[in-house]
Order: C-alpha cells, then sequence, then structure tokens
C-alpha cells in the first residue's frame, strides 16, 4: 500500500520532472496541471518508460501528437529550426524529453530507494494506455502540460508497489539545499 505522503510525493515530483523536461524554463507560459482521466484526448502516441525496484514498478507516461505545436514546441526546446525537425528528429526529441523526466523521477526516487533501473523510451498508440487501470496500481495520476495556453501533452504516472510505502518529498528548501551540495561528478 502507498501512503498519502507517498503519493503526494511522486506527485510532486513528477509535476517538477515534466516541467523540467517538458517545458521551456525561459517561459512563463507553462503549467503541469492534475487531470482527470479521459479517452477523448487528442493526442495519438504515447511514449512510456519504466522504473523498477524490488518494491516497485513505475510507469511513465507522455502522450503526444506530432502535430504543427508540438513540433514547433519540441524544436523551440531543442535548439533547431522547425525546417530542420525531421519525423527521425521529432521522434528522438520526444523520447529524449521522456528519458529526462523519468530520469529525474528515478532520481528522487533513488534518495528512498536503491537499486533501482529504468528503461529505454518505448513509443506505444494511444490505446494502450488506456489499460492502465487494469495494472492493479496503486497510484494512478494524470496530467495536463500545457504551453502558452495549448494543451501540448499529457502525461500519466502509475505505480505498482510490491510492498508497503512510505515516505515524504523534502521541503523546497531542503531539496534545494541538496541539488546546491549534489554537484560533484559521478563516475560509473
Amino acid at each position: 500500500m502507498l501512503s498519502s505522503a507517498a503519493k503526494n510525493a511522486l506527485d510532486q515530483w513528477f509535476m517538477k520532472a515534466i516541467r523540467q523536461s517538458l517545458t521551456i524554463e525561459a517561459s512563463n507560459d507553462s503549467r503541469v496541471c492534475i487531470d482527470e482521466p479521459r479517452r477523448d484526448i487528442h493526442q495519438t502516441k504515447v511514449v512510456m518508460l519504466t522504473s523498477s525496484s524490488y518494491v516497485f514498478r513505475v510507469f511513465s507516461l507522455i502522450y503526444f501528437d506530432a502535430d504543427e505545436a508540438t513540433r514547433a514546441h519540441l524544436a523551440r526546446r531543442t535548439g533547431m529550426s522547425l525546417n530542420d525537425m525531421s519525423q527521425q528528429k521529432f521522434v528522438d526529441a520526444i523520447c529524449e524529453c521522456a528519458n529526462m523526466c523519468a530520469g529525474s523521477l528515478n532520481r528522487d526516487l533513488g534518495k528512498v530507494y536503491r537499486h533501482i533501473g529504468l528503461s529505454t523510451p518505448n513509443i506505444l498508440e494511444v490505446q494502450s494506455a488506456h489499460h492502465l487501470g487494469s495494472l492493479n496500481s496503486g497510484h494512478l495520476r494524470h496530467f495536463r502540460v500545457e504551453v502558452n495556453g495549448v494543451n501540448l501533452f499529457r502525461a500519466s504516472l502509475c505505480v505498482c508497489e510490491f510492498e508497503d510505502m512510505d515516505f515524504h518529498a523534502p521541503s523546497e528548501a531542503a531539496a534545494a539545499e541538496a541539488e546546491v551540495e549534489s554537484g560533484e561528478l559521478e563516475l560509473f
């Protein structure tokens, strides 16, 4: 069972990860909001990554479309022109954004749990995400990502726990202090 504190921490960490990976920091017109589950979303594709440990499996999903607005946003985010964004570069960009998002969540989870693995990004049809409810998860939350007033992305966080999970997200001041102290290069 996931405690309410653990659910709140996961939501906070995932929203932070979405902001860092899918929005443009200089833009003040980006919002990440908790959303209701929907089957009528306009995005047609999903990029999914899985974080796994002995205690849990976390599915991070980013819903997207290859429409003009999304392509333009990802071109700006990656520093390339829209004309240079081929289909392959678009796929690479959305996969990299999703990878950064799941990686950020993984780092936060790594402060509480050891031995966490992260999958590579998998692109799926949006219908695959309709089956998240059948995973018997302890926590399933949906998010909406708006950029300049346009709903470009949706996201889902699905946590399947194998034993009780109870932890808290550190306060923003403690998290900021830890970020400053963790500036060392880690070698593998």
